[in-house]
């Protein structure tokens, strides 16, 4: 009886880690599409560019965020959920560099369509991996943990990517806090 007890309660603890790993993934991805608005005036000044193609990172990030999850269902249903959501956020971090170093509007653009890309197998992991490891009410109550999170996120990271810019005065740092998290997760 107290061996079927402790089974119980590690894969509990089990399924509520990856739980918790799921929504760790789903907030960098949320924190990557809003982290640095508050930093788009300093980026038209910094790239000596217009308000429009600073934006066009946005646009560029959720295009490919959006088009890379039809990519990503089907290989992580081949290759596992694992292995694509790790190599996706060795993508999200290579991308994260780039924009970190990028000394052109057009290379930020294209590091912002990477890093979308990247973290695009957060959102249709988002919605696997709670079937993969929950029926029933436990599905339906994982699920509404995971819109939580997908709904408040992205109004704290303005907030954050606001404080960044003014006290550290530099939007690289909301790309440098967005590495950091990544790799934290990874």
């Amino acid at each position: 009886m107290n061996c079927a007890l402790a089974t119980r309660k590690k894969n509990f603890m089990k399924k509520t880690n990856i739980l918790i790993l799921v929504f760790l993934m789903i907030t960098v991805g949320q924190f990557a599409s809003a982290i640095y608005l508050p930093s788009m005036p300093f980026m038209v000044r910094y790239f000596n560019t217009t308000k429009s193609y600073v934006q066009w990172t946005v646009t560029a990030y959720y295009l490919s965020y959006g088009l890379s999850q039809f990519i990503y269902g089907p290989l992580s249903d081949w290759f596992g959920r694992r292995k694509i959501a790790i190599y996706s956020l060795y993508l999200f971090i290579l991308a994260t560099i780039l924009a970190i170093f990028s000394q052109s509007i057009g290379l930020l653009i294209f590091a912002c369509f990477l890093q979308g890309m990247g973290i695009g197998s957060c959102g249709m992991l988002s919605r696997t991996t709670p079937r993969d490891l929950y029926s029933g009410p436990a599905l339906l109550k994982a699920n509404a943990w995971i819109n939580i999170v997908v709904v408040l996120t992205p109004l704290f990271a303005p907030v954050l990517g606001g404080y960044i810019q003014e006290h550290l005065g530099r939007w690289q740092y909301d790309f440098l806090f967005l590495l950091a998290y990544g790799l934290l997760i990874l």
